[in-house]
């Protein structure tokens, strides 16, 4: 493994095709690229969300070897006009495409080499801001080793 953040593209690529409604998928490595008042939904961002390793998580192998936890966040952004105070449409709307998306990584059979299956962990709350563009983010683990 040459690159610590190599699973984010095939995250991405992955989301895309689990829900195609999607206007943009971004992972991190696009995300400086963007302008920020670019928020066209519904929309996807992938982001790593941190590592655990040592005892938390992992146990070295041989010829330093060690297997290493990651969290990746998949962020649904999606806007509600009509009711910002309930999220109604919001809801309906996310709770179809947040379902493909983890149907689609945690059944993800052709994942990386190497790479554990995806498993869904608690995740923080979503959040709206005053236009109406809730965040809805889905949190997972997998694991690998590196060198």
């Amino acid at each position: 493994m040459a690159d610590f953040f190599f699973l984010e593209q095939p995250i991405v690529d992955r989301v895309m095709a689990a829900a195609p409604e999607l206007k943009s998928v971004t992972g991190l490595s696009s995300l400086a690229t963007r302008p920020d008042d670019v928020i066209k939904p519904p929309m996807a961002y992938v982001l790593y969300y941190g590592y655990e390793a040592g005892d938390s998580a992992g146990m070295a192998l041989m010829d330093g070897e060690q297997i290493i936890t990651q969290r990746w966040l998949v962020d649904l952004i999606v806007r509600d006009i009509k009711s910002l105070t309930h999220g109604q449409t919001a809801r309906i709307t996310a709770g179809t495409i947040l379902s493909k998306i983890s149907t689609a990584l945690r059944m993800w059979e052709s994942r990386p080499a190497g790479v554990s299956p995806f498993v869904l962990v608690p995740a923080p709350m979503p959040e709206v801001d005053k236009d109406g563009v809730w965040s809805f983010p889905l949190l997972f683990k997998t694991s690998f080793t590196i060198v």
